[in-house]
């Protein structure tokens, strides 16, 4: 294997357990890959293909999975065959919704995110942040605050406390550079 993983780490796909697969399924429809060969797509293996983003990480799955069932001569890609190379796309993204949003549930009354646990509130004043380089940053400092006070749980509490520190950090370096600039200017 490319990835240099032994064979420990693979699966064995049976072409005909997967074949008897496809009457249930649902429908069968065909499609033309980028290079127009046509593959059949089982329903239940479009709609698990959904669970993907869309646009380009949708894609790249798609290839992926087309790639497999070629290699394999597999003439029906099924639902199986997603799950078993597409999982990682699915798993990686199955907490977000749509605009980088992270999930919640009504039910939860914590959400788990590696070593803490996070109430609705704090992990919604997280998702409130601008996604990307200032969310990442953000939660980094509620995280910090959550050990300074030696807790596991973040709460609405520390959750503002932590966003707190970050304007304090954020006025300090805008003082100490106007501070800069306008010695520089003498």
């Amino acid at each position: 294997p490319v990835c240099n993983s032994g064979p420990e780490k693979f699966q064995k796909l049976d072409k005909e357990a997967i074949e008897k697969l496809v009457p249930l399924e649902g429908d069968v429809e065909e499609e033309s890959t980028f290079d127009d060969l046509k593959l059949q797509w089982t329903s239940d293996a479009k709609q698990m293909l959904r669970e993907v983003p869309s646009g380009y990480q949708r894609r790249r799955a798609k290839a992926q999975i087309e790639k497999s069932a070629r290699v394999k001569k597999l003439p029906t890609i099924t639902r199986e065959l997603v799950l078993k190379v597409a999982a990682d796309f699915i798993e990686d993204t199955q907490h977000l919704q749509e605009r980088g949003k992270l999930k919640t549930s009504v039910k939860q009354e914590h959400i788990r995110d590696g070593e803490f646990s996070w109430t609705i509130d704090a992990w919604e004043r997280l998702n409130r942040v601008p996604e990307g380089f200032m969310r990442d940053k953000t939660k980094v400092r509620m995280e910090e605050c959550a050990r300074k006070n030696g807790v596991e749980l973040v709460t609405i509490e520390i959750a503002e406390q932590g966003i707190e520190e970050g304007r304090k950090m954020m006025e300090e370096a805008i003082r100490g550079y106007s501070k800069e600039d306008s010695e520089g200017r003498e």
